[in-house]
């Protein structure tokens, strides 16, 4: 399996790529870019159905684009989202983890609800980790393989930007800078586990778009940073 040539954009054409956390509109509006350059984009969303129209509207314009039930924070419904774009496409190329709550706005970390911060904990940093677990056999087929996690509130060098509002507060920005120092964890261990393979690495980024980007303009700064040579971490600048 070859690995990208590091001063190469990435190419989306015949891509497979599954987003994950798609109801949010960043989400729909990064599935209709990357549809538009030729991928194959599957849509995971906790709600497929109210999809349907959004789905038949966008294929008025690209047509290769499906919604899908994908539970970010349902183990079983990650497993079977996966295991359904691996029976229809053979191959996982992207996974972007996008999913993203944050109910604290303005709280202070210490008096966050037990319940709920667990809850964020599930979407923002477990799910994320248990979709690339699950999709890594159908990574592994592809020979440009990358796992995308959308992070707030984090800088490239995995420590907290100053705060600010459209951050959210510490019950999204604590898994968010878990989900960082995941990614540059992950990334070390294939590199290595393809040096000994002999083969090529699937990529990990970690992407923070910038405060306040929201719909196109973050999709935009998200394919901006996947073209980036750097395997490592990056934040869009």
């Amino acid at each position: 399996m070859a690995h990208p040539q590091s001063h190469a954009p990435y190419l989306w054409l015949d891509k497979t790529v599954l987003i994950t956390g798609a109801g949010q509109r960043v989400g729909r509006e990064l599935g209709e870019l990357l549809a538009g350059k030729g991928a194959r984009v599957w849509l995971g969303t906790r709600k497929p159905e109210e999809f349907d129209q959004l789905v038949g509207m966008l294929r008025t314009r690209c047509r290769n684009i499906t919604a899908i039930a994908l539970d970010i924070a349902d183990d079983e419904s990650i497993a079977e989202a996966v295991a359904e774009v691996g029976r229809r496409e053979g191959r996982i190329d992207v996974l972007i983890n996008i999913a993203d709550i944050a109910p604290h706005r303005g709280n202070p970390a210490l008096g966050l609800d037990k319940d709920m911060t667990r809850a964020c904990l599930d979407v923002n940093f477990v799910g994320p980790w248990l979709a690339a677990q699950h999709a890594l056999p159908l990574l592994r087929r592809s020979c440009s393989a990358m796992v995308v996690n959308v992070t707030s509130g984090m800088d490239g060098t995995g420590f907290e930007e100053e705060p600010a509002p459209e951050r959210g507060g510490a019950g999204n920005r604590a898994p968010a800078a878990g989900l960082h120092l995941l990614s540059r964890v992950v990334a070390t261990e294939l590199r290595m586990e393809a040096g000994l393979r002999k083969s090529g690495a699937v990529r990990i980024l970690s992407v923070a778009p910038p405060a306040g980007g929201a719909g196109m303009a973050a999709a935009e700064q998200i394919v901006a940073a996947i073209a980036r040579p750097s395997s490592e971490p990056s934040r869009p600048s």
